[in-house]
Parts: C-alpha cells; structure tokens; sequence
C-alpha cells in the first residue's frame, strides 16, 4: 500500500468481500543518505490511518539494500552505456514481484501458500489459461493499463497477484473510494514522479551525484559542431536538445558512445528518428515460455509506456528464445535502447524485452 487511492479502494474491496487483508507498505529508498525529499514516511503514517479506518493490521517491509542493488545500481550501469533503462518494469519484476512476493510467502507460513495472495493496485488483469498458466491482460482503461510495466513479472509471482481494479477505470476507483468514506485519498493528486529524486529535483542533476559528467560535441547530419552536451547518458533518443545557435529544434537521433557524440537531427519528425525494425534481448515471457512460432503472425507492441501499440512481426533467434527481432508495419518513432518493448496478442501481453 502507497497510501493512494488505488491500494485504499483494492483493500477496502477484499475486506468487503470478506477476506482477510494485510496492509503493506514497501520502502525502498533511504532519504536520509540523499538530498532528495522522499516522501516515505508521510506515506507510510498514511498508511497506517488507512488500514486502522478499515480496521486491518499493516507492516512495513525494508528492501533498501535489494532495490539498491537489483534495481537502481544496474539501472546506474545502463546510463552508463548510454542507454535509458525502465527501472519501474525492473522493479516490478526484481522487488514487488520478486522479493516482496517471496517474503510475504515466508509471512504467511501458518496459511496455505496456495489460497495467498499480493494485491496490487495495477490496472492490469490475469486469466488462468487451458495448460494452468496464467496469462497478463491489459487492464480495461486504456488511459491507465499497465500491462506494460508487468511484462517481465515472473509466472510463479503472477499466479498469485490479484488486480482488482483490472477491470475498472479510474474514474470508477475514485468514486468507489468516497462512496466508502475515503474523500480525502480520492481528493490526492496523483504520484507520477519517482521517489527517491525528490519533487523539485531535475532528474539530470540527479544523476550527476552518481554518474560523472564527460561533455562531447552535439553533431549535426553535415558534420557541423552545433554546441557540446555534458554527458550522454543525460539524453534519450528522441529528445530534444536546447541550443542557442538558431531558433530550430535539434532532436536526439543516436548516441556514438564510442566517440562520446550527440548526434541530432532538425525537427520531431525527420525520419532518421523512425525505425521499421528493433532488435530486442532479454526477453521475457509470460507464461515462462516463449509464444508458439508461427512465422509472419502479426502481433502487436509497445516501445514505451503509453505509446500506441502498432502491428508487428516478431523474428525469433535460431538458439534462444529471450532475443528476437521485431519489425514493425509502420515506422516507430525512436526506440531506445534499454528501454523495454512489451509483445501483445490481442489484449494478452505475452512478454518484452530490453531495446539493442
């Protein structure tokens, strides 16, 4: 639980169906080592007057170190590299469905593990296939599914996550919230930012306490020095770049890690940015094994999160099935790499990757 409306409204409904509920909040960032505002334990108190109006227990459960190393230090070594890595996909699969569901199964050691669940409050939702595995649909509210951020969530986690609000929109879930006497949490603006960076830092001077500045030059298509950039791993693909020399808009095309180059192009839509085919690694599948073959069978996917999904065909490797290559039907504007690409067939999504 965040204290938010979407875990107050998935406890409230389990408690009103009669089930025994649990509140538990994650911390996974240690405020006190940064100069960022973590709004943690204001979270966690809120918490706490949440599950007492419900009048259900909650406890809080410390996962500093694991989110420290499984999420955040590879997440440092992909910007690194030069890439822009998802670190919420990461962290749903290594920490809320990794190691929290594995200690909440230790939690529990009186009950049968079988009849236990985590709940979230993803707008995403399963169905138990014919063989017994579960399979990852997207949840009803297109403005809110959340499918993508689950893509790489293991098939034991899954099997025992519920999503009660898969089903819902969000417009749903904040009436319900004061229909059941919680007009304060409906009333909260939503949390899009991430934690441990605070609410007033720019993410680039975060990064800077981590990751040490090496400026290179920001090169035009001719060949032109249009101005020098203080480190590529502060820039995406598909990014803007603010420069002083003329009024136009210098887009992010590729990243020469090699020779430490911003290479840009002019405007949102120049067609260096747009790609047919993506090559993905590390790959994922839901039901722990990878969809059957059938060549040329469109499916569709996703680069990023709220980007609209698009038709495609995916290629997979003669030896293994966690790299493939997609080529989609229409050009996609800038994948980048590190960041995951989520496969759909219809509404099931079957899995994603990491962007080469």
């Amino acid at each position: 639980m965040s204290g938010g409306v979407d875990s107050t409204v998935c406890a409230a409904l389990l408690k009103k169906q009669g089930y025994p509920v649990e509140g538990v909040y994650m911390r996974n960032w240690d405020a006190n080592d940064e100069m960022g505002v973590c709004p943690g334990e204001s979270e966690w108190r809120q918490v706490q007057d949440i599950c007492y109006r419900l009048n259900m227990p909650c406890f809080k459960v410390d996962l500093v170190k694991e989110y420290w190393h499984q999420v955040f230090i590879r997440g440092l070594e992909a910007f690194s590299r030069g890439e822009t890595p998802n670190m919420d996909v990461a962290c749903n699969r290594e920490i809320k469905l990794g190691v929290l569901f594995e200690q909440l199964s230790l939690h529990v050691p009186t009950a049968d593990p079988r009849r236990s669940y985590l709940v979230t409050g993803h707008y995403a939702r399963t169905l138990q296939g014919p063989q017994g595995d579960y399979r990852l649909l997207q949840g009803l509210d297109p403005s809110k599914d959340q499918s993508y951020y689950l893509c790489q969530v293991p098939q034991k986690a899954l099997a025992h996550t519920l999503f009660p609000l898969g089903h819902l929109y969000k417009s749903q879930v904040k009436e319900l919230a004061r229909e059941m006497g919680f007009v304060d949490v409906a009333a909260q603006k939503e949390s899009m930012g991430i934690c441990f960076i605070g609410k007033r830092r720019d993410f680039k001077d975060f990064l800077a306490g981590y990751i040490d500045d090496r400026p290179g030059d920001i090169i035009a298509p001719d060949g032109r020095v249009l101005g020098q950039h203080s480190g590529i791993h502060t820039r995406t693909i598909g990014q803007s770049v603010r420069l002083t020399i003329d009024s136009t808009k210098w887009i992010v095309a590729h990243k020469d890690i090699e020779r430490n180059v911003l290479r840009v192009v002019a405007g949102p839509n120049h067609p260096a940015l747009y790609k047919t085919i993506v090559n993905v690694r590390d790959v994922h599948w839901v039901s722990g094994m990878g969809p059957v073959r059938s060549p040329g069978k469109l499916l569709r996917a996703q680069c990023r999160y709220h980007q609209v999904m698009s038709a495609c065909r995916v290629t997979f490797h003669p030896e293994t099935s966690s790299a493939i290559q997609v080529e989609f039907v229409h050009p996609q504007r800038g994948p980048t790499p590190g960041q995951v690409l989520a496969i759909y067939d219809g509404e099931m999504c079957l899995g994603g990757g990491v962007i080469c």
